[in-house]
């Protein structure tokens, strides 16, 4: 077992259970399968977020035990940005869905709370909505048993089939591996997601009691029905298919992908973001974009970045992860940046790198094949061709000539430049870190500058050309 909650006993409190132990053996056994990624960020994670948006109490997740440090790092600190915290149980061996919820309550930790209602998610149907948890919690609240959570998908699939009575009740669910020979089970289009809400007492009381007679000799968690007679029943309740998609393969993966960028590029048309070719254009997790901003075709924008109101993103540029773009900006064709700050009404591109934590202020122009490193820089700058500035301090209203670079590098440690304010670069300058340049300066173009300078001053460095007459 391993904690990362404080023990608290409180009364009705509503629990998620994750089961996250899948080894992910039809993908290649390469990585636990809740680590795999949609829009760049895992599985569980996609999960996790829509179940802290709902009114859950207590998270617990059932893990395998070849979960490395950093994976459970990785969840934990995901969680301590939301607020909120999670129990990990490990299930040793991985014997079917019922084995590993019963692993997850025989747990010290579950046993030290007071549950009501219980719903039990799986880390491989990471696209559940919280407009859908919600519901199922509000549903769940006038049960006696539990609902289990089914979908439509008249295709021939690999998911159970739920069997309703003429009470609308649910009679059997009948997995797969149990009928996958039999045509007529095969043509029932009302499938499980395998979600389920349960009271806690249904769960304490009969889980313990499934078997493992069945072709894949697992404990299945739905077997727990097989408990109550006819007047007792499970109720189920349908969400959308797109909600249900289970991961297993790869081709899963990629058609769970297709879904989100689906579902990422229908809220933000519907929030006024202008898109010139919405299929091209692929977002990573948690992207937020503020009305009318217009995209071109062939863009990426990567996890965590967001976009402000009135940005234009030209063809073919690349927005890495924790980005963000203040208003009215724009981006020019084929640029890249990542982990940077860009403030209102500046013009990127075409062609620029800004990458390793930059924060650029406002109305600068960073123009073709220029690179940004590390740097900060104010309002109304411009490095407008062909110039490179690593570690960078630059104030206001400077202008950075083509070619211009700063020398932050000695072989051994990156060195500072700081630039104050209102100061001309010349083309082919090199600033020999570490340098600061003060106030209204003129550099000459072509010089290489090694010694500081206060303000006002005309600073050239060069050697003495040497005209020689040809023979």
């Amino acid at each position: 077992m391993i904690k990362f909650m404080k023990n608290t006993k409180s009364m009705n409190q509503n629990t998620a259970i994750i089961l996250a132990a899948g080894k992910s053996s039809r993908m290649g056994g390469s990585n636990q399968k809740s680590f795999h990624e949609i829009g760049g960020e895992k599985l569980i994670i996609h999960l996790l977020n829509s179940i802290i948006h709902c009114d859950f109490q207590n998270i617990f997740i059932v893990i395998n035990q070849d979960y490395e440090n950093w994976q459970l790092e990785y969840i934990k600190n995901f969680l301590f940005k939301k607020n909120k915290d999670c129990f990990f149980v490990t299930q040793n061996e991985q014997l079917g869905t019922g084995h590993a919820v019963l692993e997850c309550i025989k747990s010290q930790e579950y046993k030290n709370i007071l549950h009501q209602n219980i719903i039990i998610f799986y880390s491989d149907t990471p696209l559940i909505s919280p407009e859908s948890i919600k519901k199922l919690q509000e549903n769940i609240q006038n049960e006696k048993l539990g609902i289990i959570c089914g979908f439509e998908y008249a295709e021939k699939n690999q998911y159970g089939r739920i069997l309703i009575n003429s009470q609308h009740k649910i009679e059997k669910i009948i997995e797969y591996k149990d009928y996958k020979n039999d045509n007529a089970t095969q043509s029932i289009s009302l499938c499980n997601s395998g979600i389920i809400a349960i009271k806690n007492n249904i769960l304490e009381n009969f889980l313990h009691l499934i078997t493992n007679h069945n072709e894949a000799n697992e404990y299945y968690l739905f077997d727990i029905m097989k408990f109550f007679n006819d007047g007792e029943k499970f109720s189920f309740f349908k969400i959308d298919k797109d909600d249900a998609i289970g991961i297993n393969t790869f081709e899963e993966l990629s058609q769970a992908e297709q879904i989100y960028q689906n579902r990422q590029r229908n809220f933000f048309i519907k929030n006024f973001v202008q898109f010139q070719n919405p299929q091209s254009v692929f977002f990573g997790f948690d992207v937020k974009i503020e009305k009318f901003v217009k995209i071109a075709s062939n863009v990426e924008i990567k996890k965590y970045s967001e976009i402000g109101g009135g940005v234009e993103i030209e063809s073919n540029n690349s927005i890495g992860e924790n980005v963000k773009i203040g208003k009215n900006t724009k981006i020019k064709s084929f640029s890249y940046i990542e982990n940077s700050i860009i403030g209102e009404n500046c013009e990127i591109g075409p062609f620029s790198s800004i990458t390793n934590e930059n924060s650029i202020g406002e109305m600068n122009i960073i123009g073709n094949f220029v690179e940004i490193k590390r740097s900060k820089m104010n309002n109304n700058n411009k490095i407008k061709h062909l110039s490179y500035c690593g570690n960078l301090n630059l104030g206001s209203h400077n202008n950075i000539g083509a070619g211009s670079i700063t020398c932050n590098y000695d072989g051994k440690n990156k060195n500072t430049t700081s630039v104050g304010d209102n100061n001309f670069v010349g083309a082919n300058t090199s600033l020999i870190a570490p340098l600061t340049i003060g106030n209204r300066n003129m550099i000459a173009a072509g010089s290489v500058i090694t010694q500081s300078l206060d303000d006002d001053n005309l600073a050239i460095e060069r050697s003495d050309q040497k005209n020689k007459k040809r023979k």
